[in-house]
């Protein structure tokens, strides 16, 4: 490995209180994290789908993101991660492995949050939680788990056995044991993918896949949407995913949804080139086009993509497409922040 990329990096893992996770460079383990990394890998990587949207919460420095978003490039990545270093190191990682079908969200994620996000249509087909659930309040983590359960059909988990007292969150910990039988609340069917050794004494971790059928009706189009007359149905039922009465499908994540997360990666140039170079093509493709806004945008794994475009409104209608709607999308872009769009 180059000396000169190692040099690179080498502050920003300084920056860690602890290496818990296997950090690669050009393909190789440089710094070796407390925990087995490419065991679990092994059995993750097995529930992978090519076109699967995927989130990776408390991803910390991102090891099992870039594999997947490397592995599996017709993938999208939502990773979030909240410390300041881990999050750090993460960013400067997919830049250098030039990562972009991951959005990398630096937040904390709270039951606050969710009890909005679940209103929304969305279509995450995975969710990633690989010893992380018991680092919630005590007395937030059932809620936590039940309302990630009624977004998400499948989830690849892992916490702590009871057993082990060196564990942060111990009183998560009870609360999520037996953690097959809690998953079972929320998931007909759960299975044991395997056990791997914890990073704290002479314990083991289970890891575990659990699935449903997953529809769920009464949902808003994004995050905060002020039509809340017009409401939507999204469902999977055998690996497919289908909203209203809609034919086409676009694997992602609302955009809007992820400006409300505090996204650190890609970085704000990389969304005004997307969404102009959207806006571009959309204008050459369409007689008629209106609704330009970031709600109506999704991020997949080929970056960023217009929807409902084309949706006809009165002339003088908020809605309509005007010139200035392409600043304003500029703006939003600049600050990566879900700017009031009526202020710009």
């Amino acid at each position: 490995m180059r000396e000169g990329v190692k040099k690179y990096f080498q502050p920003f893992v300084d920056d860690l209180a602890e290496i818990y996770q296997d950090i690669e460079l050009e393909g190789q383990v440089i710094w070796k994290g407390k925990r087995d990394c490419a065991g679990r890998w092994e059995v993750i990587k097995k529930q992978i789908k090519p076109g699967m949207v995927i989130f990776d919460l408390g991803s910390s420095t991102g090891y099992f993101t870039i594999k997947i978003a490397k592995e599996f490039p017709s993938c999208l990545v939502i990773s979030m991660e909240c410390m300041h270093a881990e999050a750090n190191l993460q960013r400067e990682l997919l830049n250098f492995e030039d990562l972009h079908n991951v959005v990398l969200l630096k937040h904390r994620l709270t039951v606050e949050d969710l009890l909005e996000w679940i209103k929304c249509v969305e279509s995450i087909d995975l969710l990633l939680a690989v010893s992380v659930l018991h680092h919630f309040p005590t007395e937030s983590t059932l809620d936590v788990l039940g309302h990630l359960s009624r977004m998400i059909p499948e989830i690849v988990a892992e916490i702590p056995e009871v057993e082990e007292s060196e564990a942060c969150g111990q009183g998560a910990i009870r609360h999520l044991a037996p953690f097959k039988d809690v998953l079972e609340m929320h998931y007909p069917s759960v299975k044991a993918l395997g056990k791997f050794k914890s990073h704290l004494g002479d314990n083991e971790r289970n890891v575990w896949k659990a699935r449903k059928i997953l529809s769920r009706g009464g949902l808003l189009a994004y995050w905060n949407s002020p039509n809340t007359i017009k409401r939507h149905t999204i469902s999977k039922v055998a690996g497919e995913w289908k909203i209203d009465d809609k034919k086409k499908f676009i694997a992602g994540v609302n955009v809007w949804t992820l400006l409300q997360f505090n996204p650190i990666w890609p970085e704000p140039g990389w969304w005004q080139n997307q969404a102009l170079y959207g806006l571009k093509i959309v204008r050459i493709t369409h007689n008629y086009i209106s609704d330009i806004r970031p709600w109506n945008m999704l991020m997949t794994s080929k970056g960023l993509e217009f929807f409902d475009i084309t949706d006809k409104f009165p002339k003088g209608d908020q809605a309509e497409f005007r010139e200035t709607d392409i600043d304003k999308l500029v703006t939003v872009f600049t600050e990566m922040k879900p700017l009031e769009w009526k202020g710009l």
